[in-house]
């Protein structure tokens, strides 16, 4: 090509490839789409990777690997402006509960081992606040690897998990009493054995992750 046309702008190959390189660097969301968020995936456990999403089918299984107590701050309407873990939790958490701040959210991050059907698992990062954080909070909290627990999940879809808010029936949250398509059960040599295999691979993002 002549450097003497305009085309000789045009960013190289090798110049471009580590810019648009699939992002390896942070663990995919493990989340439940709101109707609000007007998704083909509403109401579903999906696994949102920076290209794509995958819903899981059910059953599945999950286990805590680590979690956090985490906090976010509403900046500009319905924006979030990061995650905020343990350094700035106690003071966004005096803001909420002693200041009356209404913009900070307090809930947990964790970081799940997802069973999947096929003998596959993943790792993804699962952000909970509000009535997310007290939908999964019984089911989290009896999928402890550290316990010898994963939880079976049997539900794909969980939009009949919600109910209307008592002062706006308009307004529908995930209900976690009405959360019941799951069972404890204990972790196998063969999961621990896939589960150590992952986490050896993704032992960095794990610790960039922890160290936040």
């Amino acid at each position: 090509m002549s450097e003497s046309t305009a085309l000789s702008l045009l960013g190289t190959r090798d110049e471009l490839a580590a810019l648009f390189a699939p992002n390896t660097k942070y663990l995919p969301a493990f989340k439940i789409f709101y109707p609000i968020e007007a998704t083909k995936f509403t109401g579903v456990a999906c696994l949102v990777h920076s290209d794509e999403t995958v819903q899981l089918k059910a059953p599945y299984r999950i286990g805590v690997v680590h979690a956090r107590r985490a906090a976010r701050r509403l900046v500009i309407g319905e924006a979030w402006a990061g995650r905020d873990t343990d350094e700035l939790f106690v003071e966004l958490s005096a803001a909420a509960k002693m200041e009356g701040d209404r913009s900070v959210e307090l809930g947990q991050s964790c970081c799940l081992a997802i069973f999947m059907p096929d003998n596959k698992v993943a790792l993804a990062i699962a952000d909970n606040f509000k009535t997310m954080a007290g939908y999964w909070r019984k089911v989290l909290g009896n999928a402890i690897l550290a316990n010898g627990a994963v939880v079976r999940i049997d539900v794909t879809d969980h939009m009949p998990n919600m109910k209307a808010a008592k002062d706006d029936e308009t307004r529908k949250f995930f209900a976690s009493e009405k959360f019941t398509q799951w069972e404890q059960e204990e972790v196998s040599a063969k999961q621990m054995e896939l589960l150590e295999a992952v986490m050896t691979e993704k032992r960095e993002v794990i610790e960039s992750w922890l160290a936040k």
